[in-house]
């Protein structure tokens, strides 16, 4: 099957635009060898379990097809972040020894940033469907992202601030790398466009809380009280599922101004499998960008998104098919000019292979 949108690939370790390669399968192997071992770090039982779940299931798919054309069998091995940035860290070292030269993930911004050295180190490559932080755009690693970095998402998300005329901003986010660079990024646009005065200190909250956001919660609302009395407020929060603690937790004058959110919240059964978190999302409104797919490319992508969700339980986006490509890239890569290779050598097989899919 082939796969997706748009085809741009950037040099090592900067940060994609719109990193979707174009994918199939080729016949071409370098490799005597029949069987292909592709890792992945990802979160699945805990964290930013949207986008790990239907990386485990796109990886999957694009083995299958794999093997359904060539006869060439995928070895896939997932280790389970649980959103946990030393685990992600430890699962390199793990699928290194065990021989996986190429590893899809680590999802988040933070996780990729402690698995980052070790990956380099052990001359492997990680490709990760969903980091975001522009602070991790640097040459000579082995991270390579397929996606926009945080700078993009800020243009759209206060794009739509902007449209609904807020004047004043109250950023919450969590603090681990990809939060904060989604705080600063949207922070810095919107005060580009109201003035530096527009956006309030906020408020930040640790990131391995999951539970007791009462604290958190009053401090927005005092922060709200505060911006209201400027002009037109919205809060605007980045975080993951944990956040839906503090959107349950909130509270006047917090739930009388309309709040935003960052990609990590898109997704997450935490805002709507209560019905008392489910209303509180739906009464602040909590808008949040997705990274949207190309409609002159339907033909490609309509039919992996829905394979993603036949087989991830009928949640499927554009994240899924991000990793679908990135699992294909993987593949292709071990299966030609990448077999053999490690460190920069492998690197550069990975950026090389789109282009002759």
């Amino acid at each position: 099957m082939p796969a997706v949108a748009f085809k741009s690939l950037v040099p090592l370790g900067v940060a994609a635009a719109m990193l979707l390669s174009a994918c199939g399968s080729s016949d071409k192997s370098a490799s005597s060898s029949d069987t292909i071992k592709v890792g992945a770090i990802l979160d699945v039982s805990d964290g930013w379990t949207s986008l790990g779940k239907q990386g485990q299931a796109a990886l999957k798919q694009a083995a299958d097809e794999y093997k359904a054309k060539t006869g060439k069998t995928v070895e896939i091995k997932v280790i389970d972040s649980a959103g946990d940035a030393k685990k992600a860290a430890a699962g390199v070292t793990t699928l290194a020894d065990e021989g996986y030269k190429v590893i899809i993930g680590p999802g988040g911004s933070a996780a990729a940033q402690l698995a980052e050295p070790v990956a380099t180190k052990r001359g492997v490559v990680l490709i990760s469907p969903g980091s975001t932080s522009s602070l991790l755009a640097k040459s000579g690693d082995s991270l390579l992202r397929f996606i926009p970095d945080d700078r993009v998402e800020a243009k759209a998300i206060v794009a739509l601030m902007e449209k609904a005329g807020v004047q004043e901003l109250v950023p919450v986010w969590r603090k681990d790398l990809g939060n904060e660079g989604l705080h600063a990024s949207v922070t810095a646009a919107f005060a580009a466009l109201r003035g530096p005065t527009s956006v309030s200190p906020g408020v930040s909250y640790s990131d391995t809380k999951t539970t007791g956001f009462d604290q958190t919660a009053a401090a927005v609302s005092a922060a709200v009280k505060t911006a209201s009395a400027k002009g037109k407020t919205a809060v605007y929060l980045a975080g993951f599922g944990e956040a839906s603690g503090i959107v349950s937790a909130a509270s006047a004058p917090a739930t009388t101004v309309t709040w935003y959110g960052g990609d990590g919240l898109v997704g997450d059964d935490s805002f709507t499998k209560d019905s008392k978190v489910a209303a509180a999302t739906e009464a602040l409104c909590l808008p949040s960008p997705q990274f949207g797919l190309a409609t002159a490319d339907k033909s490609k992508w309509e039919p992996v998104l829905a394979s993603l969700a036949k087989a991830n339980g009928g949640q499927s986006d554009a994240f899924g098919v991000i990793s679908y490509d990135a699992s294909n890239v993987a593949i292709n890569t071990l299966a030609g000019s990448g077999s053999g290779k490690s460190g920069q050598e492998l690197t550069d097989a990975v950026v090389a292979t789109p282009s002759g899919l």
